[in-house]
């Protein structure tokens, strides 16, 4: 009866546990392609642990073989479900990326990490008639799941949903420790006329030409014009800050021109009353530069240069 009683009380608190995750993660990330694999896997979940209940219940007070095949049918198809979206889930947003300083064979460990809570589900769903053992992973993979999601929540902006000073300062910090520092460029971004976007047209359109201008950024940083995928940031305000991982000059380049390129398009076909448009200045790390600050204030130096040009030919114009 004990038994029956723990088996009981910890369903409920699996069920009650994906209920909160789901309102959490609807109320605070929906709309991101993270959180709604992330509800996938909480939606699957919870029919699953509700047959396994019903499967457990049957066994218990003696249902009868046709109840019990039929509900361990349905808590099958929903482990193949949720199984499903739990590889989906690791394979997209658990694998770790970058990693410098590691080796590759600690990269390949860290990454198969993060299907191991899929591969311990179907193991222990073979061999583990009451069912607990395979749950009990799950839950585990959802308690690793909110984690990451309240780590988004940190890290990102939320309004341009790119990562925010901190996660930058972090990013930095690892970068620069390593061995290849000298690698790193770093590109300041900074939005012209933007103050006059504000006060022409409110804070409400100035947020929403903040939006458009991360997405022109972010379309320009996926083209795959670097081998690493370049790291991207809010600064605050109307900066943002490009990392790229690259020893050629000319690839920091051609993402400026990227950049300059998406901007153009998106005012040719938005129809905006007003066109974005932004500054951009970047510097190399010296090799023996291990701070973040010196190499965002050499950056600076070099947009504020840009600035100062672009305010002139202005005045002259």
């Amino acid at each position: 009866m004990e038994l029956m009683v723990c088996f009981g009380a910890f369903r409920i608190f699996a069920a009650s546990f994906l209920i909160m995750e789901l309102f959490n993660m609807n109320r605070n990330q929906s709309g991101k392609k993270k959180a709604r694999v992330c509800s996938y896997v909480l939606f699957s979940a919870f029919p699953l642990i509700t047959a396994d209940a019903v499967r457990f219940l049957l066994r218990s007070t003696g249902g009868t073989s046709a109840q019990v095949i039929a509900a361990s049918g349905v808590y099958y198809v929903f482990l193949v479900v949720t199984l499903f979206f739990v590889f989906v889930y690791s394979r997209n947003f658990m694998t770790p990326s970058g990693m410098p300083g590691r080796g590759p064979v600690l990269k390949k460990l860290a990454k198969g990490l993060s299907y191991s809570p899929g591969i311990l589900m179907v193991v222990f769903s073979a061999v583990d008639l009451t069912g607990t053992i395979t749950l009990a992973i799950a839950m585990l993979f959802m308690l690793w799941i909110s984690h990451e999601s309240q780590n988004d929540l940190i890290s990102v902006d939320a309004l341009t949903r790119l990562n925010n000073r901190n996660a930058l300062n972090d990013y930095l910090a690892v970068k620069l420790s390593s061995s290849s520092r000298d690698r790193i460029c770093l590109i300041m971004l900074d939005m012209n006329r933007f103050k006059s976007i504000n006060d022409t047209y409110g804070h409400v359109e100035g947020d929403r030409a903040l939006s458009r201008t991360a997405r022109c950024i972010k379309k320009a940083c996926s083209m795959g014009i670097t081998k690493v995928r370049p790291f991207i940031a809010r600064f605050g305000g109307d900066e943002f800050v490009i990392v790229l991982d690259t020893r050629n000059d000319r690839e920091v380049d051609r993402i400026c021109d990227a950049i300059y390129s998406q901007l153009d398009f998106e005012n040719e076909n938005s129809g905006a009353p007003y066109e974005l448009s932004i500054s951009a200045g970047w510097a190399r790390n010296l090799p023996n530069n291990r701070s973040a600050k010196e190499l965002l204030g050499s950056a600076d130096k070099c947009l504020y240069k840009k600035k100062n040009k672009l305010r002139l030919k202005e005045k002259s114009a």
